[in-house]
């Protein structure tokens, strides 16, 4: 279809999380193609991605997701998972349903209200996934799920407004659509007569230009503009799922603030606590272990970035978890109270965005017995509430990790070993501050990715969920 041009415009680039060429808008009398250059990279999940680590998504620089919650009849199962996990991570969440036009508004809404209630701030309005509508069917597709035969397109377009007014109701935001002029302006399908200008818009359409906007609308909200496979598309691995590459990718048209805004629902969101994964004091590594002899201690830091919204101050600690705020038997003189190994110096804060390195040191006591000890800490506000809290942007309790491999001491009179072979001083360093700990073992380093163990044991990993994470995939049945 030809496009007449109506100008161009160059835009600054101001993007929150992601950048884009320079815009043209242009358009016909049919269609109108729209694409802007300030952007925030996302991402939308079914169960096709399995379990997804979604602190590593987040760390990855997607500031949004939305999960399906169901298609028709069906629930997906990774919904009970992914809908939680997105918002401990940080992340500004969503859910969406795949509509089936021969399964009642009243059933598809009832399912709506029991996976996601009364949507708060950070959630983004649930979505109609429109791109199922009777008479579409072919060979092994239909759209008529229930034993129910295809109704007609102004069935279809009617079960869809009452679905959308049940939907608002029961959450308290007017639901999104999803779509495609591909398909919405298809003659077989809608051609076209359909039209929900008050909702807004989450466009389908996979190409590297702009995207054209449905009849009806003037805009979009979201684009999908890839799966991450198709030929010509935007692919590359995903950091924390699974399937990789296999994954949906999209945008949101404007700037985080606007849609932090958008996810409030206009309204001045609350401010969050939030904490992502930048880098540790030890390499990742797929063997080896930090080990520290009975007696002796060993220095270590986390750096994370400020993902939330509110401020850190001086009541911003690292704290002990797993169980909360246990009082820790490897505190050295440098922590804040036993269970408090680091926080914020009195006048120091972290603007959202900004960094801060926490550092501590362990003191491993003398009667120390041998072997392995899980060290697990999180983000707390003393005073206000766990960054790990519903509503909070996280790390986990459970995602800040160190496994400390303690060693018989000195004067033991057993000598330590590793990899089958004993630990001499060219494996050991002092550091600044006099503090002896092992540094190199094998080519080994110190730290490990979520999960990981080593043949003889387990791998040190000062990471937050943050870090080196595990994730996946959209699409409908």
């Amino acid at each position: 279809m030809k496009t007449t041009s109506l100008g161009l415009i160059l835009l600054a680039l101001t993007t929150a999380s992601c950048a884009q060429d320079e815009l043209t808008f242009g358009a016909t009398a049919e269609e109108l193609t729209m694409c802007h250059t300030t952007v925030v990279e996302g991402l939308d999940v079914a169960s096709f991605q399995g379990a997804i680590d979604w602190a590593a998504v987040h760390a990855s620089g997607r500031e949004f997701a939305i999960a399906r919650l169901g298609d028709g009849t069906y629930t997906d199962p990774n919904f009970a998972a992914n809908w939680p996990g997105i918002q401990a991570a940080g992340m500004i969440r969503g859910a969406y349903l795949y509509f089936r036009p021969t399964v009642s508004a009243a059933t598809q809404a009832a399912a709506i209200a029991d996976a996601v209630g009364v949507l708060g701030d950070g959630d983004l309005p649930v979505t109609i996934d429109v791109e199922c509508m009777c008479p579409f069917s072919t060979p092994g597709h239909t759209c008529a799920v229930g034993g129910v035969g295809c109704v007609t397109p102004d069935e279809s377009n009617s079960i869809l407004t009452d679905l959308l007014a049940r939907v608002e109701a029961s959450t308290g935001k007017t639901p999104m659509i999803y779509t495609g002029a591909w398909f919405w302006d298809g003659g077989s399908y809608l051609g076209g007569t359909a039209s929900f200008p008050g909702n807004a818009l989450w466009v389908s359409g996979y190409t590297s230009g702009c995207v054209t906007v449905p009849t009806g609308w003037s805009d979009w909200q979201f684009w999908q503009y890839s799966d991450g496979t198709c030929s010509g598309c935007v692919g590359g691995v995903v950091p924390g799922i699974e399937s990789g590459a296999d994954v949906d990718r999209n945008r949101w048209n404007g700037t985080l603030a606007d849609l932090r805004a958008f996810a409030s629902g206009g309204a001045t969101p609350t401010p969050f606590y939030g904490a992502a994964y930048v880098t540790q004091s030890f390499p990742l590594s797929s063997a080896g272990t930090v080990q520290i002899r009975a007696g002796e201690a060993a220095t270590a830091w986390i750096e994370l970035r400020n993902s939330g919204t509110a401020t850190w101050d001086d009541h911003t600690r690292l704290a002990t978890t797993v169980p909360r705020d246990h009082a820790d038997p490897f505190a050295g003189g440098d922590w804040l109270a036993p269970n408090r190994p680091a926080g914020l110096t009195p006048g120091l804060t972290v603007a959202p965005g900004g960094s801060h390195r926490f550092s501590w040191t362990w003191s491993v006591p003398p009667d120390t017995a041998p072997g392995l000890y899980h060290e697990h800490f999180g983000l707390v506000e003393d005073g206000a509430v766990w960054f790990s809290d519903p509503g909070q942007g996280g790390p986990a309790d459970e995602n800040i990790e160190g496994v400390i491999e303690v060693l018989p001491g000195v004067d033991s009179g057993v000598p330590p070993m590793r990899d089958g072979g004993p630990i001499d001083d060219a494996m050991v360093a002092t550091d600044d501050a006099g503090l002896r700990h092992v540094v190199a073992v094998s080519g080994d380093c110190g730290c490990r990715a979520a999960g990981a163990h080593s043949g003889n044991g387990a791998l040190f990993g000062l990471f937050a969920g943050l870090a080196v994470l595990v994730i996946r995939r959209r699409r409908a049945g």
